[in-house]
């Protein structure tokens, strides 16, 4: 069924739902990242620990990536517009919940039902783009979300940490609740009204199915550091996972409208798409925890000096994903996304030079070379992977996109904690430390300082990595041409 009557020409209207995408996708950074800032204030405020304190971050992620495949089920079911606005509704109301929380397991259990709703959001921010954008306007507009999105990384850590200097923790929850007056009133003007498919009803074994898997994938990786490679409960989960995923898959062929339409890894673009994501994604998650244990722990830096190395970093990064834009279209997709891979190996690779007494606008500098080829990558393997499948189809692609990208990003940086725990712990005994190795222990700054080195240079081989499978991008645009071609020819 082609939705090409869906496309928004007027000019208002296509500001004004580029307005509620940048908007909502502001809101759920502020509810996920603010919470970093807040962590020892909690713990302050509720008296408890950092580990029933982390509860608060793990679950809106846990229930985020869980949303994430579940869009297309409900917006086939009962439309994109009212999805959207319903959950912007939903997230405001849970925000204000969050700010009035009474304790910490409320809080929590307020965080869990955010994160589900924030993870419906932040799946259909793509797919809004590329199923009612005119078709040549879809690239610019996803770069300029990417954009603000850069801004907002850089900025908002800060002004959480100002906010509650000077008020509550509580704030914090205040803002994204009011943000979402404005967001809901764009996208009430810019979404268009659509019936759905007839007799589509939700498919609730299928989005039971992956949902349990993505939560069990993610509690398997959480809890790694702590039950270790070798538990039974680790593999449990992974097996169960991988048991559901393949139910899923043969449940789905039976299925006229399955939750994800797993035919769309059959166009090499889509499936290359996906997998570039993914590598690009891996790199991601950790950077924020690792640089904080190296200008805290390593350097003894006060925590306000953690986001302050990534702020000119992340403006710069805005820079880059504009003028990504720019070139995207005007020169070889596979040469910008093979340079930009490139240059983020070698900003991973530099910091292997960072040492005890490397200035701090050294690092900034170095994270600014390796953001620069994150934003030459991000625009065109996300455009590349929408643009390959049909009209009808983006919701899905939307969905496996982002899912496979909060996955990732979750699932390496447990991975990657796992592996710099291990090395600084192998290091700080090496040398002859006791127990466990810690913040304030001698000999603990060169044990971290060197896992830290080995964490960036896994990250260096990812990249390098993604620039050879990057490679193959021309070859597969080729078979999919043949492929569309064919099926022309035998209609």
């Amino acid at each position: 069924m082609t939705t090409d009557h869906l496309i928004i020409t007027e000019p208002r209207r296509k500001s004004a739902l580029v307005t509620a995408i940048i908007l909502s996708n502001v809101i759920t950074m502020l509810n996920a990242g603010s919470v970093n800032i807040a962590m020892p204030v909690l713990m302050e405020s509720f008296q408890a620990n950092l580990n029933q304190v982390q509860w608060v971050m793990l679950a809106y992620i846990l229930t985020l990536a869980c949303a994430m495949p579940l869009v297309t089920a409900l917006s086939e079911r009962y439309s994109y517009r009212k999805v959207f606005l319903n959950c912007l509704i939903i997230i405001g109301i849970l925000s204000l919940a969050c700010a009035f929380a009474g304790n910490l397991w409320m809080l929590i259990g307020f965080r869990i039902l955010n994160g589900f709703f924030s993870g419906l959001i932040m799946s259909a921010t793509m797919a809004l783009i590329y199923r009612y954008m005119p078709k040549g306007e879809r690239a610019g507009r996803y770069a300029t979300v990417l954009i603000i999105q850069s801004i907002s990384f850089a900025i908002g850590p800060s002004f959480a940490g100002l906010i509650m200097q000077w008020t509550s923790w509580r704030v914090i929850f205040v803002l994204p609740a009011l943000m979402v007056i404005p967001a809901y009133l764009e996208a009430r003007k810019a979404l268009p009204r659509e019936s759905v498919t007839a007799g589509v009803r939700l498919e609730i074994v299928g989005v039971l199915l992956v949902s349990l898997a993505t939560g069990m994938l993610l509690l398997a990786f959480t809890f790694l550091e702590s039950w270790g490679i070798s538990d039974w409960r680790f593999w449990a989960m992974i097996i169960g996972a991988i048991a559901l995923v393949a139910y899923f898959i043969v449940h789905n062929r039976r299925n006229p409208h399955p939750a994800l339409d797993f035919s769309l890894f059959k166009l090499s673009s889509f499936a290359l798409a996906v997998l570039l994501s993914m590598i690009l994604s891996t790199v991601i998650g950790i950077t924020a925890s690792v640089l904080a244990v190296y200008v805290q722990s390593v350097r003894g830096y006060a925590p306000f000096f953690s986001g302050a190395v990534q702020f000119a970093p992340s403006i710069i990064m805005a820079g880059a994903n504009a003028l990504a834009k720019r070139l995207y279209g005007r020169t070889s997709t596979t040469l910008l996304v093979v340079c930009g891979f490139s240059v983020a190996a070698l900003g991973n690779a530099l910091m292997n030079t960072v040492d005890m007494e490397r200035s701090l606008i050294i690092l900034s500098a170095i994270l600014t070379i390796r953001y620069v080829g994150i934003a030459f990558v991000r625009l065109p393997i996300s455009d590349v992977g929408m643009s390959a499948v049909p009209q009808d189809k983006v919701s899905h692609a939307s969905a496996f996109i982002n899912w496979v990208n909060q996955l990732s990003q979750a699932i390496s940086t447990n991975i990657l904690t796992v592996i710099f725990t291990f090395q600084a712990n192998l290091l700080f005994h090496q040398a002859g430390g006791v127990g466990e190795a810690l913040p304030g222990k001698e000999g603990y700054a060169e044990a971290a300082l060197s896992a830290f080195h080995l964490v960036f240079s896994i990250m260096a081989g990812l990249m390098l990595l993604g620039g050879i499978v990057s490679l193959f991008r021309v070859p597969a645009a080729k078979r999919d041409k043949a492929r569309r071609k064919a099926a022309a020819d035998n209609s």
